[in-house]
């Protein structure tokens, strides 16, 4: 799929009420993944494209993350990817 063509750790599409729609994770990482703080989700809904460095273990996860727009310019949800 994607994700594992894109080489990412995570890929995670939610819905413009936060709910997860959609997630694919590397299997031996997904219980290990640093969770994030929530108000990166929230940034996303109010338009925001981000990214953040996340510390795991002795390394780093970079978390990015934007807003999936309709034409009209509504904020339908958001997608973020781990690497």
């Amino acid at each position: 799929g994607l994700r594992r063509d894109l080489n990412l750790a995570h890929l995670r599409v939610f819905g413009a009420d936060g709910a997860v729609l959609h997630a694919s994770a590397e299997k031996p990482l997904l219980k290990r993944m640093p969770a994030g703080p929530h108000s990166l989700h929230d940034r996303i809904l109010a338009g925001e494209t981000l990214a953040a460095t996340l510390p795991f273990g002795r390394a780093d996860v970079i978390r990015a993350g934007a807003p999936v727009v309709a034409a009209d310019g509504t904020i339908l949800g958001g997608v973020t990817v781990d690497y």
